[in-house]
């Protein structure tokens, strides 16, 4: 999980500026990628991704990096 956060947060930073929410998302990726949240960021995230249903066993890392774009929106509040 930590991993598909630290991912999902890279990819925001070259994110387009016209995309929802994007100061709250620049601001939610700079505090991970800097190691300030990362690990709080992913045991948030884990909860909501298992209640999707959606991972199992035979999840691959798209299917993981997937969900947390599902959640982003909801912890990135600035």
């Amino acid at each position: 999980m930590t991993t598909a956060i630290a991912r999902k947060a890279q990819e925001i930073l070259g994110e387009d500026v016209g995309t929802d929410n994007h100061a709250n998302r620049l601001v939610w990726a700079n505090a991970v990628i800097s190691g300030e949240k990362t690990k709080a960021e992913a045991d948030k995230f884990m909860w909501p991704i298992i209640g999707l249903g959606t991972i199992n066993g035979a999840s691959t890392d798209n299917d993981i990096l997937w969900a947390v774009a599902q959640f982003v929106n909801m912890f990135a509040t600035g």
